[in-house]
């Protein structure tokens, strides 16, 4: 949803993947995961949590890579 108020519609998934990603790299370019999470949540653990399931996600991502 945009700040319109309007959906945004997409052709692909991988389309609204990259918009997303572009839009968060253009917000956050020069914050760190650190203080990403000090601002959106201040609960104990949670940056050791996003950083564990972005992790997880990389190795996921590298092993499909080598797989094809």
């Amino acid at each position: 949803k945009m700040s319109s108020g309007e959906y945004r519609t997409f052709s692909s998934p991988e389309e609204s993947i990259d918009f997303i990603a572009s839009c968060l790299a253009d917000r956050y370019q020069n914050w760190t995961l650190e203080d990403i999470c000090a601002v959106y949540c201040t609960n104990d653990g949670y940056y050791e949590y996003v950083t564990m399931l972005m992790n997880t996600f990389n190795d996921k991502i590298k092993e499909y890579r080598s797989s094809n």
